[in-house]
């Protein structure tokens, strides 16, 4: 049985009586994968902010991206957008289950908490979705090393792709020296390429964590890091 708000509920009854099909976001998802293969950010908190950091900051590098995002993004124009190209970007949710929504070609965890238990049961199997999410993602995963939850992740087994850390501490990225100017958060990504000098709208060394690991899901898949380093200092949040 579906839950539903009642902003939606006459929506949904008036779909029925049409005999129209009514999807839940879980049935809803890999429709829309099967289209466009799905880089999935997920964790306990952080989901909106770095999924939508991701998306511009893909933009930023030309490439042409769908997205779904749990709310407004000003620097996108909308919450969601479908658009030829090789990736949807999806705040993936864990509350229901459907963050295991693919195929996914990539992801990013953000850190991983005993929440939702009304739906899991317990921890364990809260811990053991998170663990099939990283298994049954066909590309590259970034999981944040500082959350106890989340950088446990690194010891879930996988074959042919990494998983990579990120965080202040001992990372594979690394985000390193924040400082915050003039209404700037501006911090140095420390990558396997090199050393970035990075600049955010937004403040708050939570938000400079999330830009690194959004923009280590942009480096693991290949692509040009510095042009989505200059496209992420146009983001301006969420609303």
């Amino acid at each position: 049985v579906m839950t539903l708000s009642a902003r939606y509920a006459k929506e949904v009854r008036a779909a029925l009586a049409a005999g129209l099909p009514v999807l839940s976001r879980r049935e809803f998802l890999p429709a829309m994968a099967a289209r466009q293969p799905l880089l999935s950010v997920t964790g306990t908190h952080g989901k909106t902010t770095t999924s939508s950091m991701l998306a511009v900051a893909l933009r930023g590098t030309g490439t042409p991206i769908s997205w779904l995002i749990g709310a407004p993004v000003p620097s996108l124009g909308s919450p969601a957008a479908y658009n030829e190209g090789p990736w949807m970007v999806l705040e993936a949710d864990e509350s229901d289950g459907s963050f295991l929504a693919g195929p996914r070609e990539g992801a990013v965890v953000t850190n991983l908490e005993a929440d939702h238990l009304e739906y899991w049961g317990d921890w364990d199997s809260l811990r053991g979705a998170f663990a099939e999410f990283v298994t049954g993602t066909d590309g590259p995963v970034a999981v944040c090393a500082d959350d106890p939850g989340s950088g446990a992740l690194t010891e879930v087994p996988r074959f042919g792709w990494p998983t990579v850390t990120y965080g202040i501490g001992d990372s594979d990225y690394v985000m390193a020296d924040l400082q915050f100017i003039e209404g700037w958060s501006c911090f140095d990504l420390v990558a396997p390429s090199g050393r970035y000098p990075v600049r955010l709208l937004l403040p708050g060394r939570h938000n400079a964590l999330n830009a690194t690991g959004a923009l280590a899901l942009v480096s693991e898949l290949g692509l040009d890091l510095p042009s989505a380093i200059e496209g992420l200092a146009a983001h301006t949040g969420v609303q």
